[in-house]
């Protein structure tokens, strides 16, 4: 398993990138990148108390009402949110900025992933958080009423009233999509962000086009249905389809996400799940001249092996050193 490429923003150093490449278990799926300065092209996407003063949320976040905690830090803890359903988290104490990770789709907040970053995290004094979202895991609700503009204002709330420190993304899969809809929505609170084969827009131009016609009518008809996708199989929902076309991220072309955070996106080129190009298209498409895209050669959808952990944790680090803040409460700060 090697690191094939790196790519730094911005583009106009790639005077010009050609790579054809089958997908794993995609046979009809066969891709092609070029570009031609910044021209990129595809033909793909807890006592019951109230622990912290109640903050103006943003007017997207559906809210936290209160937390279910004796304790502000700790694993399994609960915030009741203002829409009547608590949400499970995982919140370890540490330097700033808190580093939290946002699960892939239908995954929980407890994975390999999210478990090296916590072990990591405790060794070095950073504070850590990992949450539920709504419908996974131990969070209440069921995962075919969850959308993705819920979990990213759910995490919005969390970010806020739970953490209310910096913070630094990781997001993996869809867990990438919603940390970049956080990250255009907070940008005071993201230092960073770290993508993970993370999905975009993934519902519209990926999965839809690609369905059999009695799997859309399933859809439709009953309001969810399991689809085989890549090596793995998915419940996807009509509410979380419908919802996400209102949350698509890379229309827009060139410059057209305002992030002023750093941003580093990890993506395998055995991806079975979602065109290799995507994160050469989410770096296109952001605002920002810090963004970096490795390439792994036989890197899958998931990136879970030691090698991938060992460079998420990496740009973490590195995200992690570029943080600084100015205490003007010391004399001495200047």
């Amino acid at each position: 398993r090697t690191m094939i490429l790196r790519v730094s923003l911005t583009l106009s150093v790639l005077s010009s990138i050609e790579m054809c490449c089958g997908f794993t278990g995609f046979s009809h799926c066969p891709f092609a990148l070029r570009s031609r300065g910044r021209s990129l092209t595809s033909s793909y996407a807890q006592r019951n108390t109230r622990l912290f003063a109640a903050r103006r949320l943003d007017a997207q976040s559906s809210g936290v009402l209160s937390l279910r905690a004796a304790e502000k830090y700790g694993r399994g803890l609960k915030a009741e949110m203002k829409g009547g359903y608590s949400l499970v988290y995982d919140y370890i104490d540490g330097n700033k900025p808190t580093i939290v990770y946002l699960p892939a789709f239908n995954q929980s907040r407890i994975n390999s992933k999210s478990t090296a970053l916590q072990t990591w995290a405790k060794r070095n004094g950073k504070s850590f958080f990992s949450a539920d979202y709504y419908g996974c895991g131990k969070s209440d609700g069921k995962f075919e009423d969850g959308t993705l503009s819920m979990w990213t204002n759910d995490m919005i709330s969390l970010i806020e009233n739970v953490i209310q420190r910096p913070v630094l993304l990781v997001g993996s899969g869809v867990g990438g999509w919603v940390g970049l809809h956080v990250a255009l929505k907070r940008k005071d609170l993201v230092r960073g962000l770290v993508g993970i084969a993370a999905d975009p827009d993934f519902t519209t131009d990926v999965v839809l086009p690609e369905l059999d016609d009695s799997i859309k009518e399933k859809i439709q008809k009953d309001g969810s249905a399991m689809i085989s996708w890549g090596v793995s199989e998915y419940t996807i929902s009509k509410k979380f389809i419908d919802d996400s076309k209102n949350m698509l991220l890379l229309p827009g072309g060139s410059e057209s996400l305002d992030i002023k955070c750093p941003v580093r996106l990890i993506q395998g080129l055995s991806d079975e799940e979602i065109p290799p190009d995507r994160a050469l298209r989410i770096s296109e498409a952001i605002k920002n001249d810090d963004v970096v895209v490795y390439y792994v050669k036989d890197g899958d959808h998931f990136l879970d092996q030691d090698e991938d952990i060992s460079r998420m944790i990496d740009q973490v680090q590195e995200l992690c050193s570029k943080y600084f803040e100015f205490d003007l409460t010391s004399p001495g700060s200047g």
